[in-house]
């Protein structure tokens, strides 16, 4: 495989890009305000958009192919946005989500290879693993951005860049 990143392999790299971004959404859930929380901003719940972004992950980042079980259908929060939630999920609900993602990332990145990433994903084989991997950078990413500028809007709150060394 082209050594296209600077390091030790590229599985590794790859998680370590995933995870600065995870952070960096976690770290809007512990920061916002009580207020913004549980408010209806561009066009739905801020709650709302952070559990999407996570549900994304939860998604993806299976091991095989068994039928998808989604969490919190019972709760009637709807991550997809197909309707309003009829209830409302507390950041304490939202927080030990984040934490089963993060034990489910970690092993789904463990004891991967470089050349695995290359491999048919075996959720969806018309993809590879690398595909998944960027796929869900880029959709962690990209909320993680929208709820930062609503937070900046709602709180004026700035949230820090996390570099790739953790700065």
């Amino acid at each position: 495989m082209l050594r296209l990143i600077r390091g030790d392999r590229v599985i590794e790299n790859m998680k370590t890009q995933y995870m600065l971004v995870f952070q960096m959404m976690e770290t809007i859930v512990n920061d916002i305000s009580e207020e913004t929380y549980y408010k209806k901003i561009g066009g739905h719940f801020f709650w709302q958009q952070l559990l999407h972004a996570l549900m994304g992950s939860h998604f993806w980042f299976r091991l095989n192919n068994e039928p998808f079980v989604e969490p919190f259908l019972d709760r009637e929060y709807f991550p997809e946005f197909q309707q309003e939630p009829d209830n409302v999920m507390p950041r304490e609900e939202l927080l030990g989500f984040i934490l089963l993602i993060r034990a489910q990332v970690d092993e789904f990145f463990d004891n991967k290879t470089d050349e695995w990433l290359s491999q048919n994903s075996a959720l969806y084989p018309k993809l590879s693993n690398i595909e998944i991997i960027t796929m869900q950078i880029r959709h962690l990413m990209y909320h993680t951005g929208y709820c930062s500028a609503l937070m900046n809007n709602e709180d004026n709150y700035k949230m820090n860049w996390i570099d790739y060394y953790g700065n």
